[in-house]
Formats: C-alpha cells, sequence, structure tokens
C-alpha cells in the first residue's frame, strides 16, 4: 500500500477486545471486509502492549505479539524495529521459523501495517489524531 493519497483516518478496534486505536485505511483495498491499517509507532507500541498482555494472559501459543525494539534516533526520529511473533508457528526447525517471525517495515510515511488484511479490525469512526493521510 505505498500509495497514501487515499487513506483516511479513522480509530478501529481488534475484534472488540483491544482499542480503539487511531489508524489509517484505504477503503479501496479493503477485501472480504478486512481492513488493511496502517498505524504510526505510538499506536504500535500500545498494539504491542495489548497482545503481549493477551499472551500472559492467555498464553502464547493462542495469541500472535507484537515487540518494538528501540535503536535510538537517526536524524531527528525515532530508529525501531518492529517484530511480529507467530508463537504457535515457531518449531525447533530454524526453516520453519521464517513463517513465525516476522519484521514489519515502516512505509514512506513511517506507519506500520499490522494485521492487515488477516485481524479482525472494526472501524469505529474518524480518528481523534487530527492527522491527514
Amino acid at each position: 500500500m505505498s500509495d497514501t493519497s487515499h487513506q483516511s483516518a479513522v480509530r478501529i478496534y481488534l475484534d472488540r477486545t483491544f482499542g480503539p486505536y487511531d489508524a489509517w485505511i484505504d477503503r479501496s483495498a479493503a477485501w472480504n471486509s478486512l481492513l488493511f491499517p496502517v498505524f504510526d509507532l505510538e499506536t504500535v507500541r500500545k498494539i504491542a502492549a495489548d497482545t503481549q498482555r493477551m499472551a500472559e494472559e492467555d498464553g502464547h501459543d493462542s495469541t500472535i505479539t507484537l515487540h518494538v525494539l528501540d535503536g535510538g534516533t537517526r536524524d531527528g526520529k525515532p530508529r525501531a524495529v518492529v517484530l511480529s511473533v507467530f508463537w504457535a508457528a515457531l518449531s525447533d526447525d530454524p526453516e520453519d521459523n521464517r513463517y513465525a517471525i516476522q519484521v514489519i517495515q515502516p512505509n514512506a510515511r513511517g506507519r506500520y501495517s499490522i494485521g492487515s488484511g488477516e485481524w479482525p479490525w472494526t472501524e469505529n469512526g474518524p480518528a481523534d489524531n487530527g492527522d491527514r493521510p
């Protein structure tokens, strides 16, 4: 989703369990009622904390967790690595683990695609972030 000109700032929930979070979505990219949201780093940190809490409460094999690894700043902007870990797919075979661990890269605007087209995101109105796409 490299073209951000069609993105709308919205508030969304994850399966009505987590959120609301501020996000940007491209309604034209929705497929089979699934949303493809992107988030700023601050919001990714909130989602990461929520997924890690869920893993502690419900067990790691029943969830995917996000992790934000901080690496200082570069040119005044925060440097971070965002990881998604699918614990149920983690195995003793390193070749299999390439599907269990994913590095999520930011787009040109520094936003991260989290659970796009896979997680049950639900739109809940306009965003409170006041940011333009």
